[in-house]
């Protein structure tokens, strides 16, 4: 059954109480819930920031240990005279 089938089968008297609800309930859940929602983002910023902070030092020590590899290989690649 799909979802959009089980809606159908809903009572429109319990269709009705809920939308009835819904709107009673509004004010006290707007209230309550903007500065709930207002935190979660501010969480999820600082947590984004944060992250940005620890990819730009792995893309640094990365960088670091490509350079030191290019730099190894590079010496290797120089021929040796034999003596």
């Amino acid at each position: 059954m799909a979802f959009g089938e089980s809606l159908l089968e809903i009572d429109p008297v319990t269709g009705i109480a809920v939308g009835i609800g819904a709107i009673v309930m509004w004010p006290l859940v707007s209230r309550v819930g903007r500065p709930i929602a207002k935190e979660a983002v501010k969480v999820g910023l600082r947590l984004y920031r944060a992250g940005e902070g620890v990819a730009t030092g792995v893309k640094e020590i990365v960088a670091e240990v490509g350079a030191e590899a290019r730099l190894g290989t590079a010496a290797e690649d120089i021929p040796r005279k034999r003596t």
